[in-house]
């Protein structure tokens, strides 16, 4: 008897510690009823412990702060995630997305009771979809440069408005969405390249343009400076100037021949002052 008893407590202390459940910080709890009276009723649980049947009853915790997901490629085909795209060209793109995203505290049973579904089920599998067709809507819009390009924010920027307008209203708040990678196919890659080699020889052709065209400028003002001194020089030299340089050469040594005169020498005394 003692023993059978024994064994009912062993059997209640189990059934109780199962049957508890945690509603953590940051979270909002759905009970769900499984089965009895309240079969397919729901209720929202603040953050604490609960008591739940583990037959009748689960709780789903949906978090209220922002979690964040990535979807990127894997070379297990089981395993791999990665989102894909097609330009208005036809031109093909694989992608590792990353989405940050909550669920609204006030909302989180009108959430299960859309999907039927955990948080993560609903996050890895409906909302992927939806960015999976969004990505393929917007990019049929626009060419395959824009996308790789100067306008992969505006491509980014739609694909969210568009997911924000379909899933805020059920509670589903999705923050942010970004590539972590962007993976153009052999073909276009190929074409990007070329676009990029042709733009960086432009640019290298400019700036040996500019940069002949500052060495002439260069040349022209160092030409022009030294024209202008010399042409001040020229206007500075007299001829007094002239022979004061002769004399100042000059030796002593008058030419063993000369003509009527002696080109740079004057003789001449000054008159004495007058009495």
């Amino acid at each position: 008897m003692k023993t059978k008893t024994l064994g009912i407590s062993i059997v209640l202390s189990a059934t109780l510690l199962g049957g508890c459940a945690t509603v953590p910080p940051g979270n909002v709890g759905v009970k769900v009823y499984q089965a009895g009276g309240k079969r397919g009723q729901m209720e929202t649980l603040e953050v604490g412990r609960y008591g739940v049947n583990p037959v009748t009853e689960d709780i789903y915790n949906f978090p209220t702060y922002r979690q964040n997901l990535v979807w990127e490629r894997s070379d297990n085909p089981d395993q791999n995630e990665q989102i894909t795209l097609n330009s208005s060209e036809g031109a093909s793109f694989t992608a590792d997305v990353a989405i940050s995203y909550s669920f609204a505290p006030d909302k989180a049973e009108q959430i299960f009771s859309e999907f039927r579904q955990s948080p993560e089920m609903i996050a890895d599998v409906y909302v992927r979809r939806m960015v999976q067709d969004s990505f393929n809507r917007v990019g049929s819009t626009m060419k395959a440069i824009e996308i790789y390009g100067e306008q992969k924010s505006l491509f980014l920027d739609t694909v969210l408005k568009e997911i924000q307008s379909d899933l805020d209203p059920l509670g589903f708040q999705v923050h942010s969405i970004s590539f972590v990678s962007l993976r153009p196919d052999a073909e276009l890659q190929a074409a990007i390249n070329s676009v990029i080699t042709a733009k960086q020889e432009a640019e290298r052709a400019r700036q040996e343009v500019e940069k002949a065209k500052a060495n002439g400028e260069a040349t022209v003002a160092t030409a022009r400076a030294q024209a202008e001194a010399n042409r001040l020089q020229q206007e500075s030299i007299s001829a007094e100037l002239l022979q004061q340089r002769a004399i100042e050469k000059w030796n002593g040594v008058l030419p063993q021949v000369t003509g009527e005169t002696v080109p740079f020498i004057n003789l001449q005394q000054p008159a004495p002052p007058a009495q």
